[in-house]
């Protein structure tokens, strides 16, 4: 699966955090789903902007994979929370699709 990671508004410590923390094995959710599939084939963007203001995050999962388009969005306080929650609708309705 290739990964790509879009900040905006993010420090850079927040950044390397978001990298270290959707490592293999959360992402692990995502690919058992397409084991028989080319790798390269799959392709997760990540999109996540900082609201300084509100002290906010805005983050945006965004899967291709066998011509489908799933979208898990999340706005939380909470950079890990949001990543979470935005996963598990990611992988929800691949769920949905593969069943």
């Amino acid at each position: 699966m290739i990964t790509k990671f879009y900040f905006k508004n993010l420090y850079k410590q927040d950044e390397l955090m978001t990298e270290n923390y959707l490592d293999e094995r959360k992402l692990a959710r995502i690919t058992k789903f397409f084991k028989h599939d080319d790798p390269d084939a799959i392709k997760l963007n990540i999109r996540i902007e900082h609201f300084k203001k509100h002290s906010a995050y805005s983050i945006e999962m965004e899967l291709r994979a066998n011509r489908n388009k799933f979208i898990g969005t999340e706005e939380s306080h909470s950079l890990q929370k949001g990543l979470d929650l935005a996963l598990d609708r990611v992988v929800a309705q691949v769920r949905k699709k593969s069943s």
